[in-house]
């Protein structure tokens, strides 16, 4: 009993650098395969709002605007799932986190803007959106120093 207690925490003991080392590849992986997708979705937005001057193109601006913030939330939800085991990459994702979270933010502020046809709250929804882009440009290089 106790050689098999002490086989077994040795082994676990040799394993637990492979679990750390595949979950932290498994976040990278994740992140790679996310940003692709968002993106994609990224690309489809800019078609859809590319020009806004009638009612009924704001509307379609409006509902692309929705379905992009749709992306950005699936985008964290699946970054949130995975675990970081080392502490650069946990904070590299903290980063990518609070970035993808100012972004929904904004896009959020950005629906309710074009419902209020207000520019003064495009105005503030951009700037919250172009905080959410310092940030993913902060997490970017905080997953490149975290992959050294």
């Amino acid at each position: 009993m106790r050689l098999t207690l002490a086989v077994g925490l040795a082994v676990a003991s040799l394993l637990v650098p492979s679990a750390a080392q595949a979950s932290d590849a498994s976040l990278k992986s994740t992140v790679k395969k996310e940003l692709k997708t968002l993106a994609k979705a990224e690309k489809r937005y800019r078609t859809a709002v590319k020009t806004v001057d009638s009612d009924a193109e704001l509307g379609k601006a409006k509902t692309a605007t929705e379905k992009l913030s749709t992306a950005v939330d699936r985008f964290h939800d699946k970054i949130q799932a995975e675990q970081a085991d080392s502490a650069d990459l946990k904070d590299a994702q903290d980063k990518i986190l609070d970035a993808s979270e100012t972004y929904s933010k904004g896009l959020d502020k950005l629906v309710a803007a074009i419902d209020a046809k207000s520019k003064a709250k495009v105005k503030s929804a951009l700037k919250t959106i172009a905080k959410a882009n310092k940030k993913f440009y902060s997490a970017g290089k905080a997953f490149g120093e975290a992959g050294s």
